[in-house]
């Protein structure tokens, strides 16, 4: 693979190489292209917009191509009388249409089957239709002119009427790309109007959410890199799929408590992003609600669990601000986007993009070369399976014995199958550099930018706080726009800086199968009552459906009157040889008096319990403390903190009886 020569993020400058005559929006050239098939070809173009390093052509079918500097040249030339051609080519069509109608009338003409007024007018064609070919021939060329003849016409004819409508529109190109200058202007008279109301405090609320002794006067304000979560942090309503909007206050206590202040907000005055959930929470409609009211209340609890809060630490005091900004996953950059790598500034960058010319994430040189050595491995280990799969069945009696032994092609025994093509890895992984030569190099500085802008836009907040607002006094009366007053009040703490875990990432799957290698009669599990739900859920949906033939947002589980279940926390009745669990308990057998009693039971696979006994205290820590588990933990607390609490002395074995 070609790539291209290093160059310094700080040296990196749009190509000076300027076309000699002056480029201008709404200009039209011909410009050389390849097409697919690799043919040189001439298109009639207008320059759209003009980069760095570049300028966009775009034809009057709306495809667009970046022309590089250095190619404009050997590549445009510049036609003088666009306007005439273009109506010449809306004459050409013209006839083109008027052609291929002509073509239809002689046809119909020729069966006998053009536009009559009355049948016998449409008999007498006919007749003179058949008096030279026998009725036979003239039913077989009334049936290819159905099939073949008219429709191939009508469809030259609507692809004829297409293009001419494209030409008619070319005058339009320009209008077009001088207009999108002006949206420039107008969304940074926006940005500025955001600015001020962002420094003012309009778009925002401060509560005081702890009262105490306040920081050191000199101590710095720490901004903590990583968006948090509000129900991964303290598990609040773990049982019903977490937390949400209305337990704000809640996680406000639970966050107010020393212990958890001081692991989530660690330094005297910090800063720290919380979003309410990460995941989407599952809500259905009440049996008698309104769907429409039902469904607009979901809605709206759903935008409120997007919502976006600052967690401001001073001293002892702890106050949370909410804002109009939507923060990302990072409340600030990585300085690589800046310097590269800070411990080389001088790196080349790398741009990840798909399926167009906006990125979506840089990286430096030599995490690009990492990717494209890990590829390059894999692709290796997957020839080199692929060779011994082809080797063990080349014969019938080999690939029987293959198959005994469990054999399987190496496409189906990886994830990500590292597929072997004559681009190489640079197209595997959608990179490419960024430098002046690459002509998505405006694209990639843009992005960069808009990224910083976003991300800058928390120095505007926190100095507007500083400036009009008690929330981290004492302080210097720091300036934090300008470079020293930015060193001397902030500290930015990455998370590439935080200790990361060794060894493999923690799978659950395997820990659980682990524990429930030991499984036997009479164990303890949890897992059984939530496997058991969504069954009689599944019942429920299908017995609502067949009645009244929808069951609009029923709830995925259900618990049938007077049936307890197997219980949260139960013992396993009988084990059968494949693994599978049986759970016994009793019901009421229906609206009668508690001594109608009826034995049930349910069986499940191993697979979604989770076996309390070989269960250790804490556990649950080796998901939720790794960062690489984090985003996943959610829907293992339920088991794992159930065990926890069955331990502690919190949980019993579930009752037989719903008292």
């Amino acid at each position: 693979m070609n790539r291209p020569t290093d160059i310094e993020p700080s040296t990196v400058v749009p190509s000076e190489v300027l076309p000699e005559d002056p480029v201008e929006i709404g200009q039209w050239y011909w410009t050389k292209v390849i097409d697919h098939k690799g043919n040189e070809k001439e298109l009639f173009t207008c320059v759209t917009h003009v980069g760095s390093n570049y300028v966009e052509m775009t034809t009057p079918g709306q495809t667009s191509y970046r022309i590089h500097f250095d190619l404009w040249e050997s590549t445009c030339r510049r036609e003088l009388n666009p306007e005439d051609h273009i109506k010449g080519r809306i004459a050409h069509y013209q006839k083109k249409v008027h052609r291929l109608m002509s073509e239809v009338k002689e046809v119909t003409a020729l069966l006998g089957v053009g536009s009559v007024p009355a049948l016998t007018d449409g008999t007498a064609a006919m007749v003179k239709a058949t008096s030279d070919r026998s009725y036979s021939t003239y039913s077989k060329d009334l049936a290819k002119a159905k099939e073949e003849t008219l429709p191939e016409l009508f469809k030259r004819i609507e692809n004829a009427n297409k293009s001419m409508a494209t030409w008619m529109k070319a005058s339009t190109v320009p209008l077009l790309a001088k207009s999108a200058q002006l949206k420039s202007v107008i969304n940074e008279v926006e940005e500025r109007i955001f600015n001020v109301e962002l420094y003012a405090g309009l778009v925002e609320s401060v509560v005081q959410v702890k009262d105490g002794k306040t920081a050191p006067i000199n101590a710095k304000v720490h901004l903590l890199q990583r968006r948090c979560y509000m129900d991964e942090e303290c598990l609040a309503q773990y049982q019903t799929g977490g937390m949400e909007f209305k337990d704000i206050r809640k996680f406000d206590r639970w966050l107010a408590r020393r212990e958890n202040m001081d692991r989530i907000l660690p330094f005297p005055k910090c800063v720290v992003a919380f979003r309410v959930r990460r995941e989407h929470k599952e809500r259905y409609l009440d049996g008698g609600e309104n769907p429409l009211v039902g469904f607009i209340s979901i809605m709206l609890k759903e935008e409120a669990d997007k919502a976006t809060f600052l967690y401001i630490r001073n001293g002892s005091q702890l106050y949370r601000l909410q804002t109009a900004i939507d923060f990302d996953e990072k409340l600030f950059p990585d300085m690589k986007y800046k310097l590269g790598n800070p411990s080389n500034p001088g790196e080349m960058l790398w741009a990840k993009t798909f399926a167009g010319s906006t990125p979506d994430d840089i990286i430096t040189d030599s995490e690009y070369r990492s990717i494209v050595e890990k590829h390059e491995r894999e692709v290796k280990e997957w020839k080199k399976a692929q060779a011994a799969y082809k080797a063990a069945i080349k014969s019938p009696e080999a690939k029987r014995r293959a198959k005994e032994k469990g054999l399987k092609h190496p496409d189906h025994t990886c994830v990500d199958v590292p597929w072997v093509d004559s681009f190489g890895p640079h197209m595997y992984d959608h990179y490419e550099p960024y430098t002046p030569d690459n002509v998505n190099f405006d694209d990639i500085s843009d992005w960069i930018k808009g990224n910083l802008k976003e991300h800058n836009r928390i120095a505007l907040i926190l100095q507007g706080l500083l400036d009009r607002s008690p929330v981290f006094h004492p302080h210097p009366p720091w300036q934090i726009w300008t470079p020293e007053g930015f060193l001397q009040a902030l500290e930015l703490v990455y998370d590439e800086t935080r200790t990361l875990p060794a060894g493999e990432k923690p799978d659950f799957e395997f820990y659980r199968r682990r524990l429930n290698a030991t499984l036997k009669t009479g164990s303890i599990t949890v897992g059984q009552e939530d496997a058991w739900l969504l069954l009689e859920g599944e019942k429920e949906r299908n017995r609502v459906r067949d009645r009244r033939g929808s069951y609009y947002y029923m709830s995925r589980k259900h618990q049938p009157y007077g049936n307890p279940g197997p219980g949260t926390i139960a013992r396993v009745a009988s084990l059968k040889r494949n693994g599978r669990c049986t759970f016994r308990w009793q019901r009421r057998g229906g609206w009668s008096a508690k001594k109608d009693i009826i034995n049930t039971s349910f069986e499940c696979s191993p697979d979604v319990l989770l076996n309390v006994d070989a269960y250790t205290p804490g556990d649950f820590k080796l998901f939720f403390n790794d960062p690489r588990t984090r985003a996943e933990y959610l829907q293992w607390a339920p088991l794992l903190l159930e065990a926890e609490e069955y331990h502690a002395g919190n949980r019993k074995v579930g009752s037989n009886i719903d008292d």
